[in-house]
């Protein structure tokens, strides 16, 4: 172990078999002070190079440290590490009290407490972050920065798990410490959103909830009078071929996602027949979407889309 005023190396030995094929000889944890509020925590495999996400683009700028408001604890004898806040002594993620580290090929699993019972995760999205506010109104956030498939598991404990099926566990703890600080020094890392044009901020309609069929119908009526379209285009894969172009060209260019038999996923969303859905990272991809963006457009001139739903859900996998 060796630590410096910029971070902390930490090198780790197998001791006994995981039970899972390939696993790391030598780990690897790297402690990053980014800043007084911000740290890196990265765990790898010190002998071999691990695929890394390459979206989103993130720049690691380390600032000059002024005042640091946490600490890490690493005990040679325990597997782990704790981030301890300063200014009241707090352990805000603890991996050492609770185990269940695993570190190899295609399983990696890390377990941590974390003091408080309120955890405020994302919904509709992929984004391994959650957002902690403690008993005394202080928050902190964590982000794990892989894009291998994963679970999230929150435990009464209070507690969570992450488990993927590769690449490295790399963390980044932000201090807080109000709510709004966290998402301010997370989105510092990872980007922030534009500011919307204003007229994107114009007819908007999604709800649930309409109780009735008749309160349905007279939402869609009064829309209708008003002259307010309603679009919602899903990718259907229930048409005749020849009849329906966004999907007779994505199974020209390839670009739905496949089941593992190589043959097109389907599944359902809001529609009554079956959805394809496109893999967004598929070098057609591009192609697919400003082709079929185009053709919309000179049917219906619209001014900006709406993307809504991009995750994995889906109502039925047939």
């Amino acid at each position: 172990m060796t630590e410096d005023k910029h971070g902390m190396n930490v090198y780790m030995e197998k001791v006994r078999p995981s039970g899972y094929p390939g696993d790391f000889e030598v780990a690897r944890m790297d402690f990053k002070y980014l800043s007084d509020d911000a740290l890196q925590i990265k765990i790898y495999d010190a002998e071999h190079k691990r695929f890394e996400p390459i979206q989103p683009e993130i720049t690691i700028v380390s600032k000059p440290l002024s005042q640091k408001k946490y600490r890490v604890q690493v005990d040679g004898s325990l597997i782990g590490f704790k981030v301890i806040r300063n200014s009241d002594n707090v352990t805000i993620v603890n991996t050492q009290d609770i185990g269940g580290l695993i570190l190899s090929d295609k399983f990696l699993q890390l377990s941590a407490t974390t003091n408080e019972p309120y955890i405020w995760v994302n919904l509709y999205g992929t984004q391994p972050f959650y957002l902690a506010v403690e008993h005394d109104g202080k928050s902190h956030g964590m982000l794990l920065l892989n894009s291998n498939a994963m679970d999230v598991v929150l435990q009464p404990t209070p507690g969570i798990t992450y488990r993927t099926t590769g690449g490295i566990l790399n963390f980044f703890v932000f201090l807080g410490p109000s709510p709004k600080d966290v998402v301010a020094q997370y989105t510092e890392l990872v980007g922030r959103p534009f500011m919307p044009p204003y007229w994107s901020l114009g007819f908007h309609l999604c709800r649930f909830n309409y109780n009735t069929v008749n309160a349905t119908r007279s939402v869609w009526k009064a829309n209708r009078d008003a002259g307010i379209p309603f679009v919602n285009p899903g990718v259907g894969a229930s048409e005749k071929p020849g009849t329906y172009p966004p999907y007779d060209r994505g199974v020209e260019m390839d670009i739905f996602i496949k089941n593992s038999t190589n043959q097109i996923l389907i599944g359902q969303v809001w529609n009554t027949g079956q959805t394809v859905y496109p893999d967004f990272t598929h070098p057609n991809s591009s192609s697919y979407w400003l082709e079929m963006m185009a053709n919309f457009h000179k049917h219906v001139p619209y001014d900006g889309a709406w993307i809504v739903s991009t995750t994995s859900f889906c109502l039925l996998i047939l």
